[in-house]
């Protein structure tokens, strides 16, 4: 494997169109050492999303995939889920990202997708450790669970002994109040804090406070477990 997606492209028949993001790195805490999980390492990510691209091509992003969101939204789950494994995080992205759209979410639907995740610094120029998964949409249908808390279904993208990843769909407006550590990102949809209200793309940090959660609204979640 060359790293490089550019060199080495997934492929499923002649005909499949591809989405690629390569060389996006960050900061992360992620690993089974003590100390790697107490100071960030980088994170290399190469995602490559498979869905037909002629509907898009018009000028609809709306048929296509914002890969903008996509980043923001892999980035929460990596660096807040602390995993132990790659693995761990690659199941939990891939889950995430060939789940269907909600019905408020404005993107098409992923049929399959190769991740590639590495971590370069851990061996300090040794080797590079990474893990390269190829999955499909039926796949994450095969493997999906759910559980629920406060009253609200979530169903889970991966969940270990340490770190659980969720997505949270709200159907009618309600109140709701996370389970304890989770950390939340809006996918779609509105959520009032107390006074303030956001919008998707936007991240609310653990707290024990009530949540007025339009109706319409998709969650991402990432807590510690047990919770």
């Amino acid at each position: 494997m060359s790293g490089d997606f550019r060199d080495d492209p997934p492929a499923l028949t002649d005909t499949d169109d591809w989405i690629v993001l390569s060389k996006h790195a960050f900061p992360c805490i992620l690993g089974i050492f003590e100390w790697e999980q107490r100071e960030p390492q980088t994170l290399e990510v190469e995602l490559a999303m498979n869905l037909p691209l002629d509907p898009a091509a018009a000028g609809d992003l709306g048929q296509s995939v914002n890969y903008g969101e996509t980043l923001e939204q892999l980035e929460f789950i990596a660096q807040r889920g602390k995993w132990q494994l790659l693995e761990s995080m690659a199941a939990a992205i891939a889950k995430h990202v060939l789940a269907a759209p909600h019905a408020s979410e404005a993107r098409a639907q992923v049929r399959a997708l190769r991740l590639c995740l590495s971590k370069p610094e851990v061996f300090r120029g040794r080797a590079v450790p990474s893990v390269d998964v190829r999955r499909t949409r039926a796949w994450a249908l095969q493997s999906s669970s759910s559980r629920s808390f406060g009253g609200l279904a979530m169903t889970a993208l991966n969940e270990t002994a340490r770190t659980g990843a969720y997505h949270i769909d709200v159907g009618e407006q309600r109140e709701w109040r996370a389970p304890p550590g989770m950390a939340l990102h809006i996918v779609a949809g509105r959520v009032r804090v107390g006074a303030h209200e956001l919008g998707a793309g936007k991240t609310l940090e653990p707290s024990d406070e009530t949540l007025h959660v339009q109706a319409g609204t998709r969650l991402l979640g990432i807590a510690p477990l047990p919770f």
